[in-house]
């Protein structure tokens, strides 16, 4: 292993040990940001390994959206946050893991690494938490600042990796897609296709989001309860409407986001920001 990569991994270790003693945090982990992709390698206060490895490209995640949008972001119930993606559901919930914070951590001008704490309990974080971890990414972005990016590719600025993984990932997505459509099995078929549709969806956004379509009110709640969960039947029931206006609803949704599914209609709202 090369020394840099030695020296980051003690920045990150110390910066971990103070996280965690300073903030009180049950669990605080970090990891470095390489080639525009954040990995998760160090824990402490952890029950499992769930969280150890993983890799998010740019605004998947809590993590994922702290390295984004340049500010610390926080949920007070991962599970049912709609304001981040839930790619990593499993390995959150593997850890018990509920309210959560992510810090992202600046070196040279660029994001260099993002700082989380988080708790096993729903839960707000004071002012007071959430600035003793950032003082704690402060000073870990100082470190980091004396040390050689860890490649040349590393190097890539996160504006250029979301187009980066964009034409990556389109490429494959499409290809599946189209050879779902030879799949026998009406299971697989399906599911398959509402997740590439919904990557397809968000892949699309980053390249070029276009500007919000304006929604009626009945749209907007119909879409806000599919987004959590809701199948047609409880939107009806909930909204006090037949079910027939809530499918037409979603068929006008569909429309409008140019997808083929609720599911890739809820993806391209929070794309366009129309949903947070």
């Amino acid at each position: 292993m090369p020394s840099t990569e030695l020296t980051t991994a003690g920045a990150l270790d110390r910066a971990v040990e103070d996280g965690h003693s300073e903030s009180g945090l049950p669990v605080v982990f970090a990891g470095h940001v390489r080639s525009g992709a954040l990995r998760i390698s160090r824990l402490a206060g952890n029950r499992s390994d769930s969280l150890h490895g993983l890799s998010l490209p740019p605004n998947a995640g809590l993590g994922g959206k702290a390295m984004i949008v340049g500010r610390p972001v926080f949920v007070r119930d991962y599970t049912s946050a709609r304001s981040i993606s839930h790619e990593y559901d499993t390995a959150v919930a593997s850890e018990g893991l509920r309210a959560m914070v992510a810090i992202p951590v600046r070196a040279n001008g660029t994001v260099r690494a993002v700082l989380y704490g988080g708790t096993r309990a729903a839960c707000s974080f004071g002012d007071d938490v959430v600035n003793r971890l950032v003082s704690v990414g402060d000073r870990l972005g100082r470190e980091l600042q004396t040390l050689p990016m860890s490649s040349p590719s590393a190097s890539v600025g996160l504006e250029r990796a979301p187009t980066l993984l964009r034409e990556n990932c389109l490429a494959s997505a499409e290809k599946i897609l189209t050879s779902l459509s030879e799949e026998t099995d009406d299971a697989l078929r399906g599911e398959g296709t509402r997740i590439c549709e919904s990557l397809l969806s968000v892949l699309r956004g980053l390249d070029s989001p276009e500007q919000a379509p304006q929604l009626s009110s009945r749209e907007l709640a119909v879409l806000e309860l599919a987004a959590s969960g809701h199948s047609d039947l409880s939107i009806a029931g909930t909204l006090h409407i037949d079910i027939a206006s809530v499918r037409a609803a979603m068929c006008g949704l569909r429309r409008t986001f140019g997808v083929h599914s609720r599911h890739a209609a809820v993806s391209a709202a929070r794309s366009s920001g129309v949903l947070a």
